[in-house]
């Protein structure tokens, strides 16, 4: 009798996005899938953090965990990527940039006093009254 091999098989797994095909190695960093010898790691806040980055960022690395799954992953806690990824003044940045791409053409965030004044430079025929509380 011939003596069985064990055959081990790489597993690749993609998600079909808008125009590309998106690839993610569960055993290499979510965020850059690249193979080094730093170590990788994948605790359970971290995972939430870079969970919470990517729905904000919605990049690469939301559209590879949509193929990974939620607790199916590690990452390299360098710089480089989860110190990085995760970082609160960046993604502040990045969600005030998407908060005022939410605001109609012609309009601005403004304060009170702001738009009273706006709304007087706009319409400077108009008769205004004030009420105070």
């Amino acid at each position: 009798m011939a003596a069985m091999t064990e055959k081990k098989i790489a597993i690749k797994l993609t998600a079909e996005t808008d125009s590309e095909t998106e690839a993610a190695d569960p055993k290499r960093c979510i965020i850059c899938q690249k193979s080094t010898p730093e170590p990788t790691t994948g605790t359970e806040n971290g995972r939430r953090r870079v969970h919470e980055a990517a729905s904000i960022r919605e990049d690469v690395v939301s559209k590879r965990l949509k193929v990974i799954g939620q607790e199916d992953f590690v990452y390299h806690m360098s710089n480089q990527c989860y110190r990085t990824y995760t970082m609160k003044s960046v993604l502040d940045r990045i969600t005030k940039g998407k908060s005022a791409e939410m605001i109609p053409p012609g309009l601005s965030v403004l304060s009170d006093g702001q738009a009273a004044c706006h709304v007087r430079n706009q319409l400077p025929n108009a008769r205004f009254t004030s009420k105070r509380a």
